[in-house]
C-alpha cells in the first residue's frame, strides 16, 4: 500500500511479514519527542487502543502503523503538515492517541517511538444505503436481516433472498459468525451495508463444506430490517 513517504514520513523499521492494514484495531506503546529532543508524550505503560483509519490519531502515526507486525518497534519522523496540519494553523489541536492529551501546534519535526502490541481486523460496515442512524442493536437483539454470501472469486454461497425469507438472529451472543455479530452491531435499522469477513471471523481453517471452502474470506450484502429488542 502507497504511504505518504514523498510527502516528508520517513521510515526506520525491522522488515514486516504480517502487516497493520486500515481497518485494523491496535494496541501500541508511544513516546514522542520534539526535534530538540524534548519528550511531548512519555512513553505509556498501558498500551493506547485505535482503529487505524478512523482519524483519531494523527496522520503520521497512522501512517506509520502500516505494514507494523505484533511485537515490532518502529521509529517514525513526521513534519508538521503530518502531524498539526498546515503551517500556520495555530489554533489547531490534535489528539495523539490518548483522550486527555491534546497537543498545541508546534512547527518542529517530531519523532515517536511505537511498539505494538497486537492487532486485529475489524468487520466495519460499509453502507449501501443508510438506516434511521438512531436505532441500532445491542447483544442480546434479535435480528431479522435479509442477505447473500459471496467468496472472494464472486460465487454466491447462500441468500435468504433467494429463499424468500429473512434471516432471524440474537446478535452478539455468539450464534452466528463473529464478523456478523461484529458487524451488525454497528448497523443501524433500515441500513444496507456489505462486510468483508477475513477467515478469521468467518468459518476459519474449517471452512463449511461443500460451499466454504477451508480460510475463506467472505463477502456479504447485508440489510437490518427489524430490531427486537430483548430487554
Amino acid at each position: 500500500m502507497q504511504t505518504r513517504a514523498s510527502a516528508g514520513l520517513r521510515f526506520m523499521s525491522s522488515n514486516a511479514t504480517r502487516p497493520v492494514k486500515f481497518g485494523d484495531q491496535v494496541s501500541i506503546l508511544i513516546e514522542g519527542r520534539l526535534s530538540s529532543g524534548e519528550i511531548f508524550d512519555e512513553k505509556d505503560t498501558e498500551p493506547q487502543k485505535f482503529i487505524v483509519g478512523d482519524a483519531d490519531v494523527i496522520p503520521g502515526l497512522e501512517e506509520g502503523l502500516l505494514g507494523m507486525i505484533k511485537g515490532q518497534t518502529k521509529v517514525i519522523v513526521i513534519p508538521p503538515e503530518l502531524a498539526f496540519g498546515p503551517a500556520g494553523d495555530e489554533s489547531d489541536h490534535v489528539r495523539i492517541s490518548k483522550a486527555d492529551l491534546n497537543l498545541l501546534y508546534d512547527r518542529s519535526i517530531i519523532s515517536l517511538i511505537m511498539t505494538l502490541m497486537c492487532f486485529e481486523r475489524l468487520v466495519v460496515p460499509h453502507e449501501i444505503s443508510p438506516g434511521d442512524e438512531e436505532t441500532y442493536p445491542e447483544p442480546g437483539d434479535t435480528l431479522a436481516v435479509h442477505y447473500e454470501g459471496w467468496l472472494t472469486d464472486g460465487t454466491l454461497f447462500d441468500s435468504s433472498r433467494k429463499r424468500g425469507k429473512p434471516f432471524e438472529f440474537i446478535v452478539g451472543n455468539g450464534l452466528v459468525i463473529k464478523g456478523w455479530d461484529e458487524g451488525m452491531l454497528n448497523m443501524s435499522k433500515g441500513e444496507k451495508a456489505r462486510l468483508y469477513i477475513p477467515a478469521a471471523k468467518g468459518y476459519g481453517a474449517h471452512g463449511a463444506p461443500p460451499t466454504i471452502p477451508p480460510n475463506s474470506d467472505l463477502i456479504f450484502e447485508v440489510e437490518l430490517i427489524q430490531i427486537k429488542k430483548n430487554r
